[in-house]
């Protein structure tokens, strides 16, 4: 039997790198079953021998795209680039010369008609090793789009390519330099024949070089971070090169709706102009191109849309053009310029520099201009104290630079737009120095001022008050003698300065005295404060403590408590427990009354922030010796109502109390300390500029310090580890949670006919035969304290309500901050899915498994949660299925989420995490919701306990034991 020959092409894309090589000659010989193949270079030698029958064309093309071509060319280049010395940029331009020749090349190979067959190596995914394919090469070109994406923190840009209607990614085993690999069955016909298993086809050079250059920006992970990617890849991706970025909810455009600031900025032109270019900034983004009514600017690599106010900037160009005669004909070229001597004639640009100071115009450039002179004058300052009254101190503040007296309101604008420097009458530029604005910076910015008295609240200088001169004096006569030495004995001693009230039935530990001592100092000041403690530090019996000591001051006052819905009874029960002596009214429901409160002998009063809202006329009418905000953080958002009315409580004393009194940004804090030390931050508008902006936007170290500097005293902030040695090792609590109105009258909805059935079944069948009745109504009533919606004939229309999961989120955002972990505990599979996907819409990343989960993945899900470098927050848990053999001592807190009928059992659940190699202190809850049958089961449980644990595992152990009397005691 007489053999076959096959001559087809070699296709190496593998080797376009190399600019050498990427095509050969192929000899496919058959003899029977056997098909061997040979491999040869293409040359004019083999083009003579292997095929004759070729046109002179073909053959010519043969020969050009063959490996002894290509070195030429490539010698030729390496003789260009030694001529030239090894210089770099000669080496680039030659190699992007080779770049785009080799492009050429294949893409002049793909226009052509072929008489041969091509293959190329692919890997046999069944044997691991490389055999021949038939391919083609279509002269079409792929479109190029990038996806984002997010990795341990990084960001990467992922190029994806589409195909008809379909996109996909372009992995790196897909393509080679410019030439991207497609299988066949994921193309139509259109692309590919019959006999073809895989189909090449181009990138655009563009996109071929967009990706290498996306390659070697990638290889960097300093450009990996927010702001090196969103500047250094996005923009030139998105904006530079016109690609089309889907963002994936990363780098969405950010608005800016804000009131326009008009500004100056002084620049000269050819060492002979001054010019003048109008200005305007959006929430401290510049703008100064003409009126569009929304531009979008780039700052750090963040896009924000800037919505622009035609109005405010056409008068303010009117304003400007009506300061020289010469500026109306020059409004087409965007700014206004002068002559130098034209700007000195008649104190022309003092006039006008003063003029622009008055109309609340920010000038910045001064300190860049060459042709005025500078003062050799250093400003001569006094600051002294007029007056002190209360929390508020009068200034009187006068500079002079030699003779000229340098108005503070002037002052004051230089330093809020971020100068230096100031105008004199005589054309010369006063420099205020580095020091000085370091000494009286602060003072100034923060004052109200008329003429030269600055209005300032009196904390500004307790933390000044060693390190500035004029400041000492002022803080010497702000604060008594016998008070600063206890303030200082606060700060550097272990001492006890007040006992604690022996009203107070506890034991301070080290660090609750601390806290406790540093709102009594506070308040000897007339001054609020902030206690930030971690989670489960005691905040709730510090702040007691310190009522105990304002009732022994003043026994008749009374006091008010504002907190979430959900701690109303929590304030309620730890009163009860640490403070028995004094009443406490929970002001909730239709039938409150506080008339009947504040005329009666209830001393605190503790309300919603909701209730607070609706009944801020009553509330505010009356002073309260103490007002408390707990998780203060509610009011953290200035405009909305309940910040608002929180505002009006009027109160001797007042006390913030937050695990995370800052969630999201600087902004968080204003509210809360503006509650407390009303003043100390100035206006809204000023915190923003001259704190929120610097620190969120620019991350200004410096402005972060000045804020410390100013809020240290008055937020007090212990973190678990920082207390590590007075804790014990290990603290359980009740989480008392309050339904709120809709999840209420379901309940007691349910209740009712449960209650009804129950007791028929007991009148009819008698109460052994009841049980399962009885079982089955209470796991009912238990769902829906948990979650009406775990009930299986719940609709849509129904309860969609549940304090607990809103309440356990809220603690789970508290500990994702702190960068703890938490175990959460139920014996509802149902109630887990809710949390799930609670945390899923909160950014609470988590591990899930209960009695489905297989074994294998659930030691996978525990050895990841207990690794250090792992970032997931919390482990929701079945307590089934995670009461056996788990140890998971990563954690720092355990949420019981239902109560289990058998306390051991519970226990079990929270040694989960107090196990050997534990670091960390444990802090446990147990969810109960107030006024239910939840609370009812702990109260008869405390009532048995004389009966064995063992006995009561689960409803039937319960229920079991149960006599008729408590069956109405549950129900009633």
């Amino acid at each position: 039997m007489s053999g076959k020959l096959e001559l087809a092409l070699l296709w190496e894309p593998e080797n376009l790198q190399k600019n050498n090589g990427y095509f050969s000659f192929l000899s496919i010989a058959t003899n029977g079953k056997v098909t061997t193949y040979k491999k040869g270079e293409i040359n004019k030698k083999n083009i003579k021998n292997l095929r004759a029958g070729f046109s002179v064309t073909y053959n010519d093309f043969l020969e050009s795209i063959g490996r002894e071509a290509n070195q030429m060319k490539i010698g030729a280049a390496a003789l260009m680039v030694k001529k030239s010395g090894g210089d770099p940029g000669v080496e680039k331009m030659v190699a992007e010369q080779i770049s785009k020749h080799t492009y050429e090349q294949v893409e002049r190979f793909a226009r052509i008609h072929h008489l041969l067959m091509h293959y190329h190596w692919v890997q046999d995914p069944a044997t691991g090793n490389k055999r021949l394919q038939v391919c083609e090469i279509k002269n079409n070109h792929v479109a190029l789009h990038f996806e984002l994406v997010q990795e341990k923190g990084l960001y990467h840009a992922i190029p994806y390519i589409k195909l008809e209607d379909d996109a996909k990614p372009l992995l790196p085993q897909d393509h080679f330099e410019f030439m991207v690999q497609i299988s066949t069955q994921k193309v139509a016909g259109k692309l590919s024949n019959a006999k073809t298993s895989s189909t090449w086809l181009f990138l655009q050079y563009k996109d071929y070089k967009t990706l290498k250059w996306l390659r070697e920006m990638e290889a960097e992970p300093k450009n990996l971070t927010e702001a090196a990617f969103s500047q250094k890849i996005l923009h030139k991706l998105e904006r530079d090169w016109g690609y089309q970025v889907v963002k994936n909810g990363f780098f969405e455009i950010k608005e800016i709706k804000a009131t326009a600031q008009c500004s100056i900025q002084l620049s000269e032109l050819n060492d002979a102009f001054l010019v003048f270019m109008p200005r305007w900034s959006y929430d401290n983004l510049m703008v100064e191109d003409a009126y569009v009514p929304v531009q979008e600017v780039n700052h750090k690599g963040v896009t924000y849309k800037v919505y622009r106010d035609q109005e405010v900037e056409s008068a303010f160009l009117s304003y400007v053009q009506s300061l020289h005669p010469g500026f109306p004909a020059q409004v087409k070229r965007g700014f206004y310029y002068l002559s130098f001597t034209e700007a000195r004639k008649r104190q022309w640009f003092l006039k006008a520099y003063r003029n622009l100071l008055d109309s609340n115009v920010t000038i910045t450039g001064l300190d860049r201009l060459s042709n005025f002179k500078y003062s050799p004058h250093e400003p001569a300052t006094t600051m002294k104290l007029v007056s002190s009254k209360g929390p508020s101190v009068l200034l009187e503040l006068k500079v002079y630079f030699d003779k000229e007296k340098i108005p503070a309101l002037t002052i004051q604008k230089m330093l809020l737009a971020g100068q230096h420097n100031v105008l004199l009458k005589d054309d010369s530029i006063a420099v205020f120095p580095e020091q000085w604005q370091q000494q009286y910076g602060m003072f100034i910015k923060h004052a109200q001022i008329e003429k030269d008295r600055l209005l300032l609240p009196s904390w500004l200088f307790w933390e000044v008050q060693n390190k500035k001169e004029d400041a000492k004096l002022i803080a010497a006569g702000i604060l008594p003698d016998n008070w600063r030495v206890n303030w200082q004995k606060w700060q550097e001693s272990s001492e006890n300065i007040y006992p604690v009230p022996v009203a107070v039935q506890a034991t301070l530990r080290p660090y609750q005295q601390k806290g406790y001592e540093w709102m009594l100092l506070l308040s000897e000041m007339q001054a609020g404060a902030c206690l930030a403690d971690d989670m489960g530090l005691g905040k709730t019996l510090q702040t007691i403590c310190f009522l105990a000591r304002q009732w022994e001051l003043n026994p008749e006052a009374k006091s008010i408590v504002i907190c979430p819905a959900s701690l109303l009874h929590n304030w309620e029960q730890e009163m009860n427990k640490y403070l028995p002596s004094r009443k406490t009214c929970v002001y909730r429901g239709p039938t409150r009354d506080f008339e009947a409160f504040w005329a009666g002998d209830q001393d605190l009063l503790v309300a919603s922030y909701n209730t607070v809202r609706q009944d801020i006329e009553k509330l505010s009418t009356h002073i309260w010796q103490v007002a408390i905000i707990d998780e203060s953080h509610n009011i953290k958002n200035t405009a909305a109502s309940i910040t608002k009315s929180v505002g009006m409580i009027r109160a001797m004393h007042k006390i913030a109390l937050s695990g995370t009194p800052v969630m999201n940004n600087t902004f968080d804090l204003y509210a809360q300390l503006n509650f407390v030390l009303p003043g100390l931050l100035g206006t809204k508008s000023f915190f923003n500029n001259e704190y929120v902006t610097p620190i969120d936007r620019e991350g200004d170290l410096e402005k972060m310090e000045a804020l410390r500097a100013i809020t240290s005293p008055f937020i007090l902030r212990r973190t678990k580890s920082q207390v590590a040695k007075d804790l014990p090792d290990r603290t359980e609590s009740t989480l008392w949670c309050e339904m709120n109105e809709g999840q209420r009258f379901f309940y007691e909805q349910a209740k009712l006919e449960i209650r009804d059935s129950v007791f028929l079944d007991i009148k009819n069948e008698g109460l052994g035969r009841a049980r399962l009745s009885i079982i089955q109504g209470l796991q009912r009533l238990r769902q829906i304290c948990n979650a009406p919606k775990l009930l299986k004939d719940t609709t849509d229309e129904d309860c969609q309500e549940s304090i607990k999961v809103d309440y356990l989120i809220d603690m789970l955002k508290g500990i994702k901050e702190e960068g703890a972990k938490a175990l959460v505990f139920s014996q509802f599979t149902g109630m887990l899915h809710l949390i799930a996907h609670a945390c899923l819409e909160n950014g609470i990343d988590y591990y899930h498994f209960d009695g489905s989960t297989p074994t294998p993945l659930r030691h996978e899900m525990v050895s990841k949660f207990q690794s250090e470098g792992d970032d997931k927050t919390v482990f929701l848990i079945s307590l089934k299925a995670g009461n056996a053999g788990l140890n998971l001592t990563a954690a720092q807190y355990v949420f019981l989420v239902d109560p289990w009928w058998n306390n051991a059992v519970e226990q079990q659940a929270i040694d989960r995490t107090h196990r050997i190699g534990q670091q960390s202190h444990v802090f446990a809850y147990r969810m109960i919701c107030k006024d239910t049958i939840e609370e009812k089961i702990l109260a008869i449980q405390q009532k048995k306990k004389m009966l064995s644990d063992e006995l009561i595992t689960a409803e039937e152990g319960f229920v079991k034991q149960i006599t008729e009397e408590e069956l109405e005691y549950l129900f009633s």
